[in-house]
């Protein structure tokens, strides 16, 4: 099922903010190792995966 998702977003970047405003929406930026969780958001969290 997961290959048919695409199909139920929206293909552009109108919901991609840069890190900072992230902030500006009252999220709590969380790093994180695990690449599953990279730039997914719950609630008032965002995950991020640092480059290495």
């Amino acid at each position: 099922m997961a290959s048919r998702l695409w199909w139920m977003s929206k293909q552009d970047s109108a919901n991609i903010f840069p890190l900072h405003w992230q902030l500006v929406k009252q999220r709590t930026v969380i790093v994180t190792e695990d690449p599953k969780l990279h730039l997914v958001w719950i609630h008032n969290r965002i995950f991020i995966k640092p480059l290495h």
